[in-house]
């Protein structure tokens, strides 16, 4: 005996108020859905159908099993649809929508390489600081940074926020060691207007946060630019890990004041609740956690004692 059919010829029964109709719609004939039926109800041992020449009801242990049968065929179904899924490539339109300064350091990397591995998808990207409401809106996924309030959301954070404060090598030798936050009042700061802090830094005092007046004679609205500027010699800035992790790494800037540091929530993968994930949003949420994962061991370096991040800023 087939079980699984049985309920779901048994569930269609019910449905269709009858075994010609219900075969109608599973492709059986009537003698092949009667059959399934007893089956089952040999299985059950109770009868689940009043059966007349005019008529057919379900009797109260019908009536009883039809609920959890339902669900069975639900589970079962859903199985299925979620298998094909898996196999199936995203296709058709994919709204996202994230922080600007976010899109800019995803857009190589993480957009770029999602259009190229699934040229079926028609993507609309929305870079915006503003938080949209995603269901109202229409959109698919969003990403987005801080400290995330109670919603009805599914969130995922792939990517702790933390603070580095970094400079060129040739600047801190021309204008001397940064030992504490109130020594940044005699260097050049690098304001970028664009982050939440702008120019009062934030940092980690006897466990708690206390904000430093910066100033500098650039400023720029962009993470970016304000790395690159950093790089070029001009002076600090303090910036998310993720826009400098690669030029620490390579030596050309360091950080300096680590210890100070501050953790500013996190970034994080966010979608409507569905019973089941659609493989588009599942590939781009896994090219995200892909792309952090070098960011994060960066991190781990910087936290481990023979870190030689970690050595160039004691020196400094």
């Amino acid at each position: 005996m087939d079980t699984l059919k049985a309920l779901q010829v048994f569930v269609e029964v019910s449905r269709q108020g009858g075994f010609a109709n219900a075969g109608k719609a599973l492709g059986l004939s009537p003698s092949s859905v009667s059959r399934h039926v007893v089956n089952l109800e040999d299985m059950l041992g109770a009868q689940l159908f009043h059966r007349t020449t005019r008529s057919l009801s379900l009797t109260p242990a019908g009536e009883d099993v039809l609920g959890q049968c339902q669900g069975i065929v639900r589970e079962f179904d859903a199985l299925v649809k979620t298998g094909r899924r898996e196999r199936a490539q995203p296709e058709g339109r994919f709204r996202v929508t994230m922080p600007v300064f976010v899109g800019a350091i995803l857009m190589e990397d993480v957009v770029a390489g999602f259009v190229r591995d699934f040229p079926q998808v028609d993507l609309d990207l929305l870079l915006v600081d503003r938080v949209l409401n995603l269901v109202e809106e229409g959109f698919d996924l969003a990403v987005r940074v801080g400290r995330l309030q109670d919603s009805t959301l599914i969130t995922r954070k792939f990517l702790d926020l933390n603070l580095a404060l970094v400079a060129s090598p040739e600047y801190l030798e021309r204008n001397g060691p940064v030992l504490k936050p109130a020594d940044l009042a005699a260097h050049n700061c690098i304001i970028d207007s664009a982050a939440p802090y702008r120019d009062r830094w934030p940092f980690i005092h006897k466990k708690t946060t206390r904000r430093h007046k910066v100033r500098g004679n650039v400023s720029v609205n962009s993470g970016a630019a304000a790395r690159d500027l950093a790089v070029g010699g001009v002076g600090l800035t303090l910036l998310p890990e993720y826009h400098v992790f690669e030029e620490v790494a390579q030596g050309r800037l360091v950080t300096v004041l680590d210890d100070h540091m501050i953790n500013y929530g996190g970034i994080f993968i966010v979608y409507p609740k569905s019973r089941h994930l659609s493989v588009t949003v599942r590939r781009f949420a896994d090219l995200l956690i892909a792309q952090s994962k070098p960011i994060s061991a960066y991190r781990d370096r910087v936290k481990s004692p023979q870190s030689p991040t970690e050595t160039m800023s004691r020196h400094n």
